[in-house]
């Protein structure tokens, strides 16, 4: 605005123009959005995981220990597919002579490990490689996990919820990534991982045909790698069906259709023996599952292309038909499915086996009072806590009735069985993560900022304080040490480390009879063929087995001269009838001390 005064005679009159200064104005920038936190929480969860995995749960694999009976067995099946053997040859024909034994285990990880085995190879020789491949192996599926769990949670709770869930995980290693430690190179750490994603994909489903596809491709790698996990799929597709008949999914459900129909027969085909393509199993990936799944993914996507997504009448049918296709193709084929994953083994593998195996037992035949809480009720009493706390909102409410279903089956698992433990964990992590994240807001709002960011220190730091704990407790019960034996039911002895077998694998090649503990190790780590493994697709040799460590004398001698046995081994100290005997002494005459140093006895038979 300007003013201006003009003169006349006799005469002053103030003229006022106004002036546009709009054009002066200054155009600020807008404001940048705040950095999200997910990335820095997550990138920090993986390398806190990793280092705690590696430096604070390996120490007896780098000690030279073995860890597991099943860690052996894979080595030796990487082994020799790396030294020629084909890969679509799963028979063992050094278990049960001359029987054998089929493997069940999946290809595709004896594969992954032979890569890794093979990339260190041209700088090391191949026993240091085998060691490396042991080691990275493992370590390699922490980062996914970690990212597994951060997906599942941000699609609950947001950024924060993701970051700080993958946090809460890596500071619960123990037990969460108990199965991710060097040396562990059994299926368990693949079949945490794919849980965690199948968990991610249900909560990412949003209508569209490729979170459909996703999820289709979490169920095939899934079933692909074991069954262990499989109720989590179940739940998965089960949500992926209410979907569709509640609200019209259709994209979804043809993309979740299609990719189990084409990709599933292709794993299967792929890591499967042509001989056995119309075998139907229960406890591995067999025709039957292959034929119920594609089958019934085939009848849901002819419905679709017939128009039956109309209404949600026809889509209830739908699914219907596709879930009575899917369990009539299952069990069908082999009822003895019904009875679980080892209905078609010798049903006395149970009482005899089974109920002494440590890792599948209930965990309250094997932890303590204060192990059991910390490890099974905490993370699944603190999730579902979380859990009620969202369910406030009405737009979550769909995602916290998945999440408290998988967190209710992990809890399940984990109760029913001891190795199962890190699921009940892994899903408590997922969980609490968003909700700290979701508490977070309502506590800032009432003005405890302050608070706020202590509750999640405390609820983030509980995990690391029970992890040392326990892992105290562990040390001074020697449960680590024992674990070998005491997840098959024996107790522990210095057979636990390969130097225990060197005497045996120096004899000229034959068949021993031992226990099952250490039928593994010697299939393993010498030449010489066992009569018996801790594996129950020889459960008729485990049976056996079971009966002759308990045998009178002349019951042991009539097998050995049945079955063409050259040698008797035992670890001193183990309990079995048999093993006391020929520690102890006198010794039959049908057998011959052979001079040891070391922990196995061996004796060998003249008949």
């Amino acid at each position: 605005m300007t003013a201006a005064a003009r003169c006349r005679p006799g005469r002053l009159r103030l003229e006022v123009e106004t002036v546009d200064l709009s054009v002066f104005k200054m155009s600020l920038p807008p404001a940048p959005p705040a950095p999200s936190p997910y990335v820095p929480l997550v990138v920090l969860a993986v390398v806190t995981a990793v280092a705690a995995t590696a430096l604070l749960m390996s120490s007896r694999f780098m000690d030279g220990y073995f860890l597991d009976n099943d860690d052996l067995l894979r080595m030796k099946q990487v082994r020799d597919l790396i030294g020629g053997k084909p890969w679509f040859d799963l028979h063992e024909p050094r278990i049960d002579p001359p029987y054998g034994m089929d493997g069940h285990w999946s290809r595709l990880v004896d594969g992954g490990i032979a890569l890794l085995v093979l990339m260190f190879l041209p700088f090391t020789d191949m026993a240091a490689a085998e060691r490396l491949g042991q080691i990275v192996w493992p370590l390699l599926w922490i980062a996914p996990t970690v990212l597994a769990i951060g997906a599942a949670a941000r699609r609950l709770a947001g950024p924060l919820g993701g970051g700080l869930a993958a946090l809460h995980a890596a500071l619960s290693f123990i037990p969460g990534f108990t199965q991710f430690r060097p040396g562990r190179i059994d299926h368990h750490n693949l079949q945490n991982f794919f849980a965690l994603l199948m968990f991610a994909t249900a909560l990412g489903l949003d209508g569209s045909r490729a979170s459909g596809r996703r999820m289709g491709l979490a169920v095939v790698l899934l079933f692909a790698v074991g069954l262990e996990s499989a109720p989590f799929a179940v739940l998965g597709l089960g949500f992926a069906a209410y979907r569709f008949v509640r609200g019209g999914a259709a994209d979804e459900f043809r993309g979740l259709c299609e990719t189990i129909l084409i990709a599933l027969p292709a794993v299967f085909l792929v890591q499967t023996p042509p001989h056995l393509w119309l075998r139907a199993y229960c406890d591995a990936l067999g025709f039957n599952m292959v034929a119920g799944l594609a089958g019934a993914s085939a009848l849901g996507l002819a419905a679709l292309a017939g128009g039956a997504g109309s209404s949600a009448g026809r889509r209830y049918a739908v699914a219907c038909g596709m879930a009575a296709v899917a369990t009539a193709l299952l069990f069908g084929m082999e009822p003895r499915c019904l009875a679980g994953p080892f209905g078609a083994e010798n049903q006395d593998i149970y009482p005899l086996w089974l109920s002494r195996n440590t890792e599948v037992q209930r965990v309250e035949f094997s932890l303590r009072g204060d192990e059991f809480f910390l490890l099974t009720i905490a993370p699944v009493v603190v999730g579902l806590s979380f859990l009620a706390f969202m369910a406030r909102a009405r737009e979550m409410r769909e995602r916290v009735a998945v999440s408290t279903a998988f967190l209710l089956v992990a809890a399940a698992m984990a109760l029913g069985m001891t190795r199962n433990l890190p699921y009940a964990a892994l899903f408590g992590s997922t969980i609490a993560g968003a909700g700290i994240a979701a508490l977070v807001p309502a506590l800032r709002g009432a003005g405890q900022a302050r608070a706020s960011i202590l509750a999640c220190l405390f609820i983030v730091t509980i995990p690391l304080a029970s992890s040392f704990i326990i892992e105290n407790v562990a040390a001074g019960a020697g449960a680590e040490q024992a674990e070998t034996a005491a997840d098959k039911g024996a107790p522990a002895t210095a057979c636990d480390r390969p130097e225990a077998f060197a005497e045996l694998a120096a004899l000229p090649p034959g068949r021993v009879l031992a226990s099952l503990t250490t039928g593994t190790p010697i299939l393993a780590l010498t030449p010489h063929a066992v009569f018996a493994a801790p594996y129950h697709r020889s459960s008729n040799a485990i049976v056996e087995n079971i009966r002759l460590m308990d045998a009178s004398d002349a019951e042991v001698r009539a097998f050995a001269a049945s079955r063409d046995v050259t040698y008797v081994a035992a670890c001193r100290g183990h309990g079995f009838r048999l093993e006391r005997r020929l520690v102890d002494g006198p010794l039959p005459d049908w057998l011959i001390e052979v001079p040891t140093t070391g922990p196995l006895a061996i004796w060998r038979v003249r008949l």
